[in-house]
């Protein structure tokens, strides 16, 4: 029986061809000839083949399913059911879209479009964060991915849910297929920052989704100074999706930013460059751990802290990336 594993099938791809070249011969004349082929080599070839295609079915089956209503599910059991059959297509998705070949494939057999949907599932945001994810996967390191991901909307579709997304982990993977999007696709950057106000879309996501707590001073009637403070949830579970968030969002910064075309791309704005250093460079610092962040008399011009300081000072994997981000505006 073929294997099911995309990981197998790529496997066996690359098997065929050392298989074919071991094949070849060397004569004393500088010409080859073919070995005979045992009937064992013929069984390994055959299967190796079969997973080949498994694999491309696979693709389309979940393709299949995605795009599917399901019209013949019992109507008292089709919302769950779908959702079901819809999570299992996207889990078997991811495994087979690591390989580039692949992932290109999807936007072949139509993939797009449904992935485009269910990003904005208006009830399960178990639907909601896998199809994110799968299209951040999709689309990451590959400018041919990214532009028939670009043609297809993917872009303002995320942008579209991102403002108005409330699951965290769903904020997450959409933050993910953004930067997946963007990163080194000049297109993409240049319609992010210029057409879609994208810093104040990022600003908006760390006040108001990261580990920050925004505080909005105030004074009342009296002239007494008044504190309003956004509320987080504080689980355990979403102070670990607030941090990576927090993360993701610096190390885009710092990709734009070392990166020549799309930091003139940025800075074509003036608007841009006082957002950059008036509220970026601050929370970027913040973030260093290089300041005590909510010692009294500290000035914080961006009127965010932190719940517990050690989610910054401790938390050396964001304070790596916002250093080197930090050296990226100079």
């Amino acid at each position: 029986m073929a294997d099911n594993n995309p990981q197998a099938t790529m496997a066996g791809l690359k098997g065929i061809l050392r298989w074919t070249l071991e094949q070849q011969a060397n004569t004393s004349d500088g010409t080859t000839e073919s070995k005979p082929v045992t009937e064992e080599d013929r069984a390994w070839l055959k299967e190796a083949m079969e997973n080949m295609i498994d694999a491309t079915d696979h693709l389309k089956d979940c393709v299949e399913i995605l795009s599917s209503d399901q019209n013949d599910v019992n109507p008292m059991e089709q919302d769950d059911t779908v959702r079901q059959l819809q999570e299992n297509a996207l889990d078997k998705l991811m495994n087979i879209i690591d390989n580039i070949d692949f992932a290109r494939d999807l936007g072949v057999i139509g993939g797009m479009e449904p992935l485009l949907l269910l990003l904005k599932h208006p009830k399960h945001s178990s639907l909601r964060w896998r199809a994110a994810n799968v299209l951040g996967t999709v689309v990451q390191n590959s400018e041919v991915c990214q532009q028939w991901a670009y043609d297809k909307g993917a872009l303002d579709a995320v942008l579209e849910q991102l403002e108005t997304e409330t699951n965290l982990k769903c904020s997450c993977k959409l933050f993910f297929a953004l930067a997946s999007l963007i990163r080194g696709f000049r297109i993409g950057m240049e319609h992010f920052i210029n057409n879609s106000n994208g810093l104040n879309m990022l600003i908006d996501l760390i006040k108001n989704q990261t580990i920050f707590v925004y505080t909005n001073n105030n004074n009342d009637n009296n002239g007494n100074e008044c504190t309003t403070t956004t509320t987080t949830a504080t689980t355990d579970d979403d102070r670990k999706e607030r941090q990576n968030l927090l993360r993701k969002i610096l190390f885009l910064f710092h990709s734009i930013l070392g990166n020549n075309s799309e930091t003139k791309t940025l800075f074509q704005n003036s608007n841009n460059l006082e957002l950059l250093t008036t509220v970026i460079l601050p929370i970027v610092i913040l973030c260093t751990g290089y300041v005590k962040l909510n010692a009294n008399g500290v000035k914080n011009p961006v009127g965010l802290y932190v719940r517990d300081e050690n989610e910054i000072m401790g938390n050396f994997q964001l304070n790596d990336v916002a250093q080197q981000t930090l050296l990226s505006f100079f």
